[in-house]
């Protein structure tokens, strides 16, 4: 119920921040279609603002003395507007359901993962986004843009202050909206995340409702509009956290209703075009050339054939408007983006990827090990696919992780969802245009996303390019698509085809459906293999306070551990006012500028330890426990954590938080009193047979059992002790990408973990 609030809550927020806009977009426009056309120009509206805004005041300030003032008067004005023109005109029964099912069903289907396994979010399968988001939404609540003391740590905040004032700027602008909603709400950012990705998709699909409602007049065909919107493409979106992409996707619908009025009312139309630009500008600069070379050589096209006076004119004021109010209602947005526009020109994308986003040396760490910091464009995930399969991924008839060869897959599925499908959804895309000539410019941003992901593959060698490039046609093949319908049927209809209507529905069930069953697929893909933060991990950090030591924040498949690393940290920050001790070496990436190099945890008195691996016993007294996390008591001067060299399955297939070894372990050893110390491990598993050690230690088989003591060299407070296991046969090994999350192999689990100032008795001393 909280993430279907806070949803609601955001697209209410929005809808009457863009209510004032929505009354004034010229022509007829359906009382249905404005209000679902609301939340998009209010998200048009915020984003800029709130932007600006955050460059001064936090936005707990400017959440208050700038957003909230403006939707009250956006939302006051709508009601004066709508009053003084009359009678105003209800929405039909049909267009209320209709426009319900809209917004009913996207929300629906992108929340069913999460409420099946009772959280909130946020959410990530294989790439991590959503992390990243939450943790800048929550930093703007109570900083500014560029402030560089956010209350952690040294290196933290300048890695911070950096990515927010460096030169790549594309993916921040939704940061300070995100903050400004959890001001006003009184959310937590860690909570809220989720909520906001799935509400930007309701508003995307209401989006496309009221476009073509305002095209067709046909509810049903708005409705099978918002439901291929909510496909599979933005439902990968979705599950890899790609919040500024569902930001900027949220705004075609407007865009395009507005664009279809600018000869006619240039002045309002074209004013409303610089608003919706700077919302573009705002979030995802990698639409604006799609959006902007669209819509200046739709003007030039329409000139070429009227070659009327009039028709310049008209064209010449409605760019001087949305040049205009673009000058002035996203300036810095518009600066930004020129600067991004040059750093890419001047060979950002090929820079490494430290001196790319911070523009100074950054370490790069996985487990404590440094690496080679790659170039910007090669870490970006890949988009390699089959040619071939890539109609049915924009025709949404197959999901992203599901794309092989033509050649890969049997010959009846390759032709109904490699072929049929695809080329269904196009003839009724063509059937559309055909029906709806006016409609015909959204062929124009199909074609420049075309040829700048062509720019993309070929040009720049980055299919990640090309991929984003592609984005935009899915929407608008779903809006021709329904344009299809509603002319297919009319078509039948005029040839005396008994239940016409019957047909042009079947034709958009079938989409709708394979559509639809892919999103299944990938909400199952989600729940399966991807990664949660649960309602346990909540519930247990919830009995945390003061300083609390995290253990195990890395110990998952590397398409999760990160996420985890990120999120859990975050959690306790959330839970206790206190940022937690953490042992960077067992973090699976760490980045630091070079001058600010991490050292070990300064405290070794601490009371509470944070677990992933709640199913390793220790010494330690148990405060909560539920799944695989546990909140435990020190009960001795020495205490004794994983750093690395285990890993553990992923909650929702493992509850019990077993840590299977993977190699040479790391620990933490925390002693006061600066004594010798041993380190103790009890080990069960068909390696254990075989498991030696290869440095001083000692080790006693038993079976499948196996208990191995290392001496804690030094006398520091707090130091590492590496356990130099060897086993004949490797153990677990985790792959570098796999579309299932791999399941570890049971060969040698980590039973329990102790530390005390001798070897207890029965070791033999082998070694």
């Amino acid at each position: 119920m909280r993430l279907l609030v806070m949803e609601a809550g955001v697209i209410l927020f929005a809808g009457l921040l863009g209510s004032g806009l929505a009354v004034l977009i010229p022509g007829r426009v359906p009382a249905a279609a404005r209000i679902a056309l609301a939340p998009a120009m209010g998200l048009a509206v915020g984003f800029p603002l709130t932007f600006a805004a955050s460059q001064f005041v936090s936005m707990s300030v400017g959440a208050y003395a700038l957003l909230i003032p403006l939707t009250v008067l956006s939302a006051a004005f709508a009601v004066v507007r709508v009053r003084r023109a009359g009678r105003p005109e209800a929405p039909s029964r049909s267009h209320v359901l209709c426009l319900a099912l809209a917004l009913a069903i996207p929300l629906a289907l992108f929340s069913a993962p999460l409420i099946d396994q009772r959280s909130l979010g946020p959410v990530s399968y294989q790439v991590s986004d959503a992390a990243n988001y939450a943790a800048f939404n929550d930093r703007l609540e109570e900083n500014t843009w560029g402030d560089e003391h956010s209350g952690l740590s040294p290196a933290d905040d300048r890695l911070a202050h950096q990515l927010l004032t460096g030169p790549l700027f594309q993916g921040t602008g939704t940061f300070p909206l995100g903050a400004a909603l959890n001001a006003v709400y009184g959310w937590v950012a860690l909570d809220s995340q989720s909520a906001l990705m799935i509400a930007l998709l309701g508003i995307g699909a209401l989006g496309c409702f009221g476009l073509v409602l305002t095209a067709t007049r046909s509810a049903w065909a708005g409705l099978a509009a918002a439901l291929l919107y909510a496909g599979p493409v933005n439902y990968q979106l979705f599950v890899d956290g790609s919040q500024a992409a569902l930001a900027g996707l949220a705004l075609l619908g407007p865009l395009a209703v507005v664009g279809s009025r600018l000869l006619r009312e240039p002045i309002r139309a074209g004013a409303l075009l610089g608003v919706l630009m700077g919302g573009i500008l705002t979030v995802y600069t990698a639409f604006v050339p799609v959006v902007a070379l669209s819509v200046g050589l739709g003007l030039a096209i329409h000139l070429l054939r009227e070659r009327r006076v009039e028709s310049l004119r008209a064209a010449a004021i409605a760019s001087a408007m949305a040049v205009a109010v673009v000058c002035v209602f996203a300036a810095l947005p518009l600066v930004k983006n020129v600067e991004y526009a040059k750093a890419v020109s001047d060979g950002l994308l090929e820079k490494r990827a430290d001196l790319a986003t911070w523009d100074e040396p950054v370490a790069f760490t996985e487990f404590g090990e440094r690496e080679e910091v790659q170039p910007e464009k090669e870490i970006f995930p890949p988009f390699d696919v089959p040619a071939e399969t890539v109609p049915a991924w924009l025709a949404q008839s197959r999901e992203r992780f599901d794309l092989p060869a033509l050649s890969a897959v049997t010959p009846v599925d390759g032709a109904v969802t490699v072929v049929l499908l695809p080329a269904l959804a196009i003839l009724l895309a063509a059937l559309g245009v055909w029906r709806f000539r006016a409609w015909a410019f959204l062929l124009l941003p199909a074609a420049v996303s075309l040829v700048l992901a062509y720019y993309g593959f070929e040009g720049q060698d980055c299919s990640y390019c090309g991929g984003r490039a592609l984005l935009a046609i899915t929407p608008i093949l779903a809006v021709l698509a329904s344009f299809g319908l509603v002319a297919g049927a009319a078509l039948i209809r005029a040839r005396a085809v008994p239940r016409g209507a019957g047909v042009a529905a079947v034709a958009g069930l079938i989409l709708i459906a394979f559509a639809l069953a892919n999103d299944r697929a990938l909400a199952e893909r989600l729940v399966d293999s991807g990664y949660m933060l649960r309602g346990e991990a909540r519930e247990v950090s919830d009995a945390a306070s003061g300083e609390v030591l995290l253990e195990g924040t890395g110990v998952g498949h590397p398409a999760t551990s990160f996420f985890e690393s990120n999120v859990l940290p975050q959690l306790l920050r959330q839970s206790t006012g206190e940022s937690p001790l953490l042992d960077w070496q067992g973090l699976a990436i760490a980045l630091f500028p070079e001058q600010y190099p991490p050292g070990l945890i300064e405290n070794p008195d601490y009371r509470l330890v944070f677990t992933r691996l709640a199913g390793i016993s220790g010494d330690r007294r148990v405060v909560a426990e539920d799944g695989p996390y546990a909140l435990e008591e020190r009960a001795a001067p020495l205490d004794v954590t994983v750093v690395n060299g285990v890993v553990a399955d992923i909650a929702q297939r493992d509850p019990s938080g077993q840590a299977w070894v993977t190699g040479p372990v790391t620990v933490l050893l925390a002693d006061s009193e600066r004594r010798p110390a041993e380190v103790v491990l009890g080990l069960a598993g068909p390696a254990a047979k075989s498991l030696r050690l290869e440095g001083p230690g000692e080790i006693v088989h038993e079976g499948d059992r196996a208990l191995v003591c290392v001496p804690a060299p030094g006398g520091a407070a707090v130091r590492r002790v590496d356990v130099p296991l060897r086993f004949e046969e490797p153990t677990y090994v985790l792959p570098d990408e796999a579309h299932e999350l791999p399941i570890p192999e049971a060969t040698l689990e980590l039973r329990s973990l102790s530390a005390s100032r001798e070897c207890p008795p029965g070791l033999d001393g082998g070694g």
